[in-house]
């Protein structure tokens, strides 16, 4: 448990200084992240954060150097990708900063659901930042910069980009059809796009789901 201290201060048209001292305190939690500038990063249960350097002789150990590598000689080893630190070559000459690590884990998060989920950036961030103490959010980038990077995380994966409205949708082949019980069915049964329709009209739905609409005496909807 790390207790950080935020000094605020006012200054009031007499020229008296006030200050506010307000603490809270971080949990560190010992997880490797990536960067996209400096690669796999590790963060240790101090919450000083580490780059990759390389493996070691025997392949069987991490090399881990302090991220301010240009000012701190700090190294650390681990076995292998497990989340373990077995050996403190160098200490470091610097203290660790409190929200480093949770703003890393916060941004690795928020890449991991961008590729692996299909919720909008603004869900992404509702999901991620909920609970976030203030002084984190602060060191946190813009939302506007933090949308740009799901959005890059998502071109990088080959996933269509969001769509601004239903006329300029483009549905991919693999969104048209899908897999149930190891047979592919066609999921997009109507498409009204290339009617003259004032509006379009997309309808979903499995043969299954059809079949049980078919046998149904009556239908709600709203």
């Amino acid at each position: 448990m790390i207790q950080a201290l935020t000094i605020r201060y006012s200054i009031r048209a007499n020229l008296s200084v006030s200050l506010t001292l307000e603490s809270f305190e971080v949990t560190p939690i010992m997880s490797f992240v990536t960067s996209s500038r400096d690669g796999r990063k590790f963060i240790d249960d101090n919450n000083f954060v580490y780059v990759f350097s390389k493996k070691s002789a025997n392949k069987e150990n991490s090399i881990w150097v302090c991220e301010k590598r240009g000012l701190c000689k700090g190294r650390i080893w681990t076995i292998a990708n497990r989340v373990e630190v077995v050996r403190i070559v160098t200490p470091h000459n610097h203290a660790a900063e409190a929200t480093r690590g949770p703003v890393l884990n916060i941004l690795s998060r928020v890449k991991e659901r961008a590729r692996d989920t299909e919720e909008t950036p603004q869900q992404i961030l509702a999901t991620n930042l909920q609970n976030v103490h203030r002084n984190i959010m602060a060191k946190l980038p813009r939302q506007d910069a933090i949308k740009r990077t799901i959005r890059r995380q998502r071109n990088q994966q080959g996933l269509p980009e969001l769509p601004t409205d239903l006329e300029h949708l483009n549905i991919p082949l693999q969104y048209r059809v899908i897999d149930v019980d190891g047979l592919e069915q066609q999921f997009l049964k109507y498409d009204s796009q290339d009617t003259l329709l004032p509006d379009r009209i997309l309808i979903f739905a499995t043969d299954d789901n059809l079949n049980m609409l078919n046998r149904g005496d009556s239908w709600y909807g709203d």
